[in-house]
């Protein structure tokens, strides 16, 4: 009722929404049926989700988030309405994920590109930037991660993560978003 959508993903059946109350106390999953819109099921809880993402053909979301300063990866089943185990997988803030493959993610804190699997949460540090990190996003047809920092768009090769190109405009970057032409 008093509470905004901060991040939303979808599954076949459900719209999930990760809500903010409108002060900022408190912090709630809803799931939603997506043909009626009637809620199933809320669940409080005090990550501060970055980005979620579904397990191929279930009702689990891998979720990316921040806890008292700490980088966390956990996953969220909708059926039973529970949280996994969280796992640290970074002393600071997640500021941004992307998907790489079904089990293979890539995220950032701060400055410094990391990779991640979910089944076995083992982080691998890649690439560390000069500047702090605002948003990744992964173009799986040409293996390609576009990242923004304040100052510079950069792009890498993936898996080899050799930079192809940098831009620097004169304006603050803000964020970066792929749209497709069809």
């Amino acid at each position: 009722k008093d509470s905004v959508p901060a991040k939303f993903g979808f599954t076949e059946q459900y719209f999930v929404s990760d809500l903010k109350t409108k002060n900022q106390q408190t912090r709630a999953l809803a799931v939603f049926y997506q043909s009626t819109g009637g809620k199933k099921h809320v669940i409080s809880h005090e990550l501060e989700v970055v980005d979620f993402y579904q397990k191929e053909k279930t009702e689990v979301f891998i979720t990316f988030g921040n806890n008292y300063g700490i980088g966390i990866i956990t996953s969220y089943n909708i059926e039973g309405n529970f949280f996994g185990s969280s796992v640290g997988i970074c002393d600071s803030p997640i500021s941004s994920s992307c998907r790489i493959s079904e089990d293979d993610f890539l995220f950032s804190n701060d400055k410094i590109i990391s990779l991640v699997n979910s089944d076995n949460f083992i982080v691998r540090n890649i690439v560390s930037l000069p500047d702090s990190i605002i948003k990744m996003t992964y173009n799986e047809i040409d293996n390609q991660l576009f990242v923004a920092t304040p100052s510079t768009i950069y792009l890498f090769s993936y898996p080899a993560f050799e930079e192809i190109y940098s831009y620097k405009p004169r304006e603050t970057i803000k964020g970066i978003d792929l749209r497709y032409g069809y």
